[in-house]
């Protein structure tokens, strides 16, 4: 808007001013920037140059009009009044085409602006997409592993559980030791130094999740732990109450 308002007053101002100055200097500018306009673009019309191709669709319109005010205002006696019409009449014509320019500049900003959000919501839809695809396949797998009767591997299901220190210490209970330590094999190893000299293997976690005591010859299945990390007391299988 004050743009707008400046291309309005501020040509008409300064060519005010000049009708009353009367400044030969300027209606001489005037006069060497005719000629020099009329060689300019008889050499773009010619096509001399190495862009006058360019120059003939974007400069010449513009020193066409330039020239057309000169010629308009030939016919003025009064050099001073001759000098302010033409200076208004350059200032407001420079002011329209860089308004031209703003405006246009300013939509093929706005249209590159949506061009890269509809880029940027392209590639986070494409990322949910395949985050959702893989979500499902991994889902479609358990499920059909599960319609199949197959169960998880043991590092998938019940390893994990031994790592908690609840479920170590309830480990230990069935074994009456301390520190107790089951790898991903499913072997149960213990460190307590009141009974073993070093670290020793004293049972195993089968696929199922049975829980064996291997300290004897014959190994004894003591207790078990399912998937969600329940273990059994196999010891006193009469009792009621088997679950911790």
């Amino acid at each position: 808007m004050i743009y707008l308002i400046l291309l309005l007053v501020v040509p008409l101002f300064i060519g005010y001013i000049l009708v009353f100055l009367k400044i030969g200097v300027i209606h001489a500018f005037t006069v060497d920037l005719y000629y020099w306009l009329k060689e300019k673009r008889q050499n773009i019309l010619s096509g001399k140059g190495k862009f006058a191709s360019l120059a003939k669709f974007t400069l010449e319109p513009l020193y066409s009009l330039l020239i057309a005010i000169n010629d308009w205002t030939e016919n003025i006696e009064n050099t001073g009044t001759k000098s302010g019409v033409r200076i208004a009449g350059y200032l407001y014509l420079i002011g329209i085409v860089l308004f031209i320019f703003f405006t246009l500049g300013q939509f093929l900003f706005l249209l590159a602006l949506i061009g890269v959000g509809i880029l940027l919501g392209m590639v986070v839809l494409k990322y949910i997409q395949k985050s959702q695809t893989k979500s499902k396949q991994t889902q479609a797998k358990t499920q059909k592993k599960q319609d199949e009767g197959q169960s998880l591997t043991f590092v998938e299901s019940i390893w994990p559980h031994f790592r908690s220190r609840v479920i170590k210490e309830r480990v230990e209970d069935l074994f009456d030791l301390k520190q107790i330590e089951v790898d991903y094999h499913g072997d149960i190893f213990s460190s307590d130094i009141t009974t073993f000299p070093v670290k020793t293997k004293i049972g195993c976690v089968d696929k199922r999740g049975g829980i064996y005591d291997t300290r004897k010859k014959m190994p004894e299945k003591i207790g078990s732990i399912d998937v969600q990390g329940n273990i059994v007391d196999e010891r006193f299988f009469n009792l009621d109450d088997l679950t911790y």
